[in-house]
């Protein structure tokens, strides 16, 4: 049996410290979760949310994950699962990627936008019905960062 070296001590303690580090990530982020949306929220951050993106959707049409990275109020998490997602679909179909929105998570969306239907105190969501389609329903999770609420799920995204 070899003697233990100094080598196994260091790569101990950097195995050590990440776990350290990384459950203390989890702990933290667990308290942002816990915190529930208050009943007087200002809730227009997500109408304009959704109503912008189906103006990009009829008319500009910039693709989802560049609109997504670029619009303000939205988690860096949900950025990089969305980017995951996509990636993901052009490994298994590389010809055809992602064959749905994934924001609307539909082919088909209502073309004249969005209004709140309900708010899930217990579960950080909101849910916006379509206005010229009020069976078409979309979950719309938030999550709060740094006292602000940002928009961590979205249609097939995070939820």
């Amino acid at each position: 049996m070899k003697p233990f070296t100094n080598k196994y001590l260091i790569v101990f303690l950097l195995v050590f410290v990440n776990c350290v580090s990384n459950n203390k990530t989890n702990v933290e982020s667990t308290k942002e979760s816990k915190v529930k949306i208050e009943k007087d929220l200002d809730t227009s951050f997500v109408l304009t949310f959704i109503n912008d993106y189906v103006t990009n959707s009829n008319t500009v049409n910039t693709p989802v994950l560049k609109w997504l990275s670029e619009y303000q109020n939205v988690t860096n998490d949900l950025i990089y699962r969305l980017e995951r997602m996509i990636d993901s679909a052009y490994q298994i179909e590389p010809e055809i990627g992602l064959d749905f929105d994934p924001i609307f998570n539909a082919q088909d969306y209502p073309e004249e936008g969005f209004m709140i239907d309900s708010i899930n105190e217990e579960a950080n969501t909101i849910i916006v019905k379509g206005k010229d389609w009020q069976e078409f329903k979309l979950p719309i999770k938030l999550k709060l960062v740094k006292n602000q609420w940002l928009i961590d799920g979205v249609g097939a995204i995070n939820i």
